[in-house]
């Protein structure tokens, strides 16, 4: 049966296993293209993180110098990561010459 769904996208979670995995293959076997790809983001410099450790350094009474390094020791980067840098790995699970990338999680230094 066609369901005139040959060639458009669909955005599939939690597609390893279970319900989203049948919608997945079910959508893949009527020539949908998928995405299924993830992103695990890791300590981006973001007004949230920043405000965090503000509220954690006046609760615990601590130096600021020591829960940034803290944080920082624990992050391969050795560093926050830019939200730009967030943003150019969602654009590049995206784009069209990464369309044979399938059930891909990625880690984003952390």
């Amino acid at each position: 049966m066609d369901l005139g769904i040959k060639g458009r996208t669909a955005i599939v979670c939690a597609a390893s296993k279970g319900l989203g995995r049948a919608c997945a293959l079910s959508l893949a076997r009527n020539g949908v293209d998928l995405v299924i790809n993830g992103l695990l983001p890791g300590q981006f410099q973001t007004d949230r993180l920043r405000s965090t450790l503000a509220e954690a350094m006046q609760k615990f009474n601590w130096p600021p110098v020591d829960i940034l390094a803290g944080r920082v020791a624990d992050i391969p980067a050795a560093r926050f990561g830019d939200p730009a840098e967030f943003g150019e790995a969602c654009a590049l699970q995206c784009a069209a010459s990464s369309g044979y990338l399938a059930g891909q999680i990625d880690r984003i230094a952390n």
